[in-house]
């Protein structure tokens, strides 16, 4: 195997002290930012970080967080232990992996002999391609799985002799194929599993590399690669199904045929190169753009890719297998992103700055050594000028870096960003609208998910949404339409069905309303709140029995919810069974002692009933 020309960019402390102080510098402003999005979920109303029977919970059930990643919830148990549901701490933990693995990156292609990795890890370090996945505290996933991943690497380089001058000797010394640096390895790599599927792929980037390295692949390295090979199947078996039953991701908005991801994914490749190239704009949630098979110049995306491979590759005595390599090794990188596999942000676009976070490795790389390349033609000011470029490049992307952090200040402010980029956002409208709702500004709200609807008629949640809020606000027969309508696009859906039959009791329209309910129930027998309000529904319609039936049902499912155990009460003393009303009164203030009504309807109980024992 030839030599490189090229001497390794020295790791010198300095230049480390440099790197680290840059990004904490630029990625500040960040730690002011709020939770955004579908944070809530993963950290702010998470109640698995709450106790340690929810650290169990995610590692034993797969269903209790929206993904299966416990090392990423464990992280977030642990950090809720030290600092409650305060985001600056999830901030800095995001922004601490960085740094560590803009480190790892200089690392890693230092060990791979590729020229300018120096170069290479200011550019990862300080891209604005990557501040979605800094800033945003749920994309933890990229960052916390990206330190395992390069972990991994730098562990499998070794394991498989790739940096070793002499591969042959270095395998007469090992004593076994599996020794401990390659369960080492492996280990890290089911870390990285367990933090974010994405590091699937490093078994077939370990292959790239060692053609590269090695012009071939051995049949012992092909064994040993056999368990990453294995452990990527299994993890993404079970990510593709709960992608698909648990998060959602299928329906109308996941069907194309074979020819269209094609076509997905070959204009998927060239707009992430494209936004390393011009960050600009960088959009929150980008236009999802229309699949036509039909139309010959979106063949061009994936013909432009093949032409471009081909081209490196009759180039490689020339430019040696690099180029080819990065390029191969950038499609493998974004592979689970490119609309073969399908995902639940395929809904809204075909695309996220966050998705190419690892994949952005290899361009950057190859940007460096070209950039180094250059450097050392220059002769003697090659010194001046790596320094005065680096530094003009690198304050250019800190500022991009701050002013793409500040939107993620809160989530109004990054809804509002993202409909300035793309104004035909229906999902940003809508989420703008719960901002507003939550606010108790309710006809603000209405006139988000009204604009939403209006863009995207068959936005189910926001038909649910518009006619919650118009219920609100008094207007029950536009509430009905939208809600029926949302019943219609999506059947399925029992919170929708229970919705509709609570502005239909509002309406007077007892029949219908039994029906939606009855629905909901079929579709979730574990819907407590439908069981409740079918409860409810019975006791205006005076028949008590079955309403105590339907609550008892409610409560089998929750049976701390004291909403249910006062409604069980109420019908107990609308039977004149004021004992076991009192009982159940009781209960409510138990599970919430501000409960007024509970103790209200307590009070009166107990003097019923001492006015009995008196009489």
């Amino acid at each position: 195997m030839a030599k490189s020309p090229y001497k390794p960019d020295a790791i010198r402390w300095y230049w480390i002290i440099l790197l680290v102080g840059v990004t904490l510098a630029v990625y500040a402003p960040v730690m002011d930012g709020n939770f955004v999005w579908d944070d809530d979920q993963y950290v702010q109303d998470n109640a698995n970080l709450r106790s340690t029977s929810g650290l169990v919970r995610i590692w034993t059930d797969p269903s209790s967080n929206p993904q299966y990643y416990p090392l990423v919830f464990t992280s977030f148990w642990l950090e809720y232990r030290l600092w409650g549901s305060q985001p600056l701490g999830f901030h800095l933990t995001n922004v601490l992996l960085h740094v560590v693995n803009a480190i790892l990156v200089w690392v890693v292609l230092s060990r791979l002999n590729v020229p300018g990795a120096r170069i290479a890890a200011f550019i990862f370090a300080l891209h604005p391609v990557h501040v979605e996945s800094v800033a945003w505290i749920t994309e933890r996933k990229n960052v916390l799985s990206g330190l395992f991943f390069l972990l991994a690497l730098l562990a499998s380089l070794k394991a498989f002799n790739v940096h070793s001058p002499d591969r042959s000797k270095s395998s007469r010394q090992r004593k076994t194929p599996f020794d401990g640096v390659y369960l080492f390895s492996l280990g890290l790599f089911l870390c990285g599993l367990l933090s974010k599927t994405v590091t699937s792929v490093l078994p077939v980037l370990l292959v790239l590399i060692l053609w590269w390295k090695n012009r071939r692949i051995r049949r012992e390295d092909l064994v040993r690669l056999v368990p990453f090979f294995l452990l990527s199947a299994v993890f993404g078996l079970v990510t593709v199904w709960m992608e698909r039953v648990h998060v959602g991701a299928a329906g109308q908005g996941w069907n194309l045929d074979a020819v269209e991801r094609i076509l997905v994914a070959g204009r998927a490749m060239w707009f992430y190169a494209a936004k390393l190239v011009w960050p600009h704009p960088l959009i929150f949630m980008y236009p999802r753009w229309t699949v036509d098979a039909g139309s010959v110049w979106q063949y061009l995306y994936p013909a432009g890719i093949l032409a471009g491979a081909t081209v490196l590759w009759c180039l490689r005595r020339r430019l040696g297998l690099g180029p080819f390599v990065a390029l191969a090794a950038f499609a493998v990188g974004l592979f689970p992103a490119l609309g073969f596999i399908d995902f639940y942000l395929m809904r809204f676009s075909f695309v996220a700055d966050h998705f190419q976070y690892l994949a952005s490795i290899a361009p950057i790389a190859v940007f460096g050594a070209g950039a180094r390349g250059l450097l050392n033609r220059a002769g003697r000011p090659a010194r001046l000028l790596e320094t005065g470029g680096c530094l003009l490049l690198c304050g250019l992307l800190a500022f991009l870096v701050v002013q793409e952090g500040k939107k993620f200040s809160g989530l109004e402010f990054l809804w509002r960003d993202t409909l300035t980029k793309n104004p035909g956002c229906w999902a940003a409208r809508n989420n703008l609208g719960d901002v507003f709702k939550k606010r108790g500004d309710f006809d603000e709200a209405e006139a988000h998910y009204a604009e939403a609807v209006k863009i995207h008629p068959g936005f189910f949640e926001g038909r649910n949404n518009l006619g919650l809020v118009l219920a609100r606000n008094g207007q029950l027969v536009d509430s009905a339409t939208h809600l029926s309508r949302a019943a219609a696009l999506e059947p399925g859906r029992a919170d929708v069905r229970n919705n509709l039959a609570a502005v239909l009791v509002q309406l007077g329209k007892f029949e219908k309303a039994a029906v939606q309910y009855a629905e909901a129930i079929r579709l979730d027998p574990d819907f407590a709140e439908a069981h409740n309000n079918l409860g409810l529904l019975k006791v205006r319609q005076q028949r008590y029995a079955e309403a105590v039936h339907d609550y008892l049902r409610a409560l089998a499912i929750e049976p701390r919810n004291p909403e249910v155990l006062n409604n069980l009460g109420y019908v107990m003393a609308l039977q004149q069974r004021f004992e076991q009303a009192a009982v159940y009164f009781d209960r409510a203030l138990t599970f919430d002692p501000r409960m007024e009504k509970a103790r209200n309807n307590l009070n009166l109980a107990r003097k019923i009933l001492e006015q009995r024992s008196v009489d």
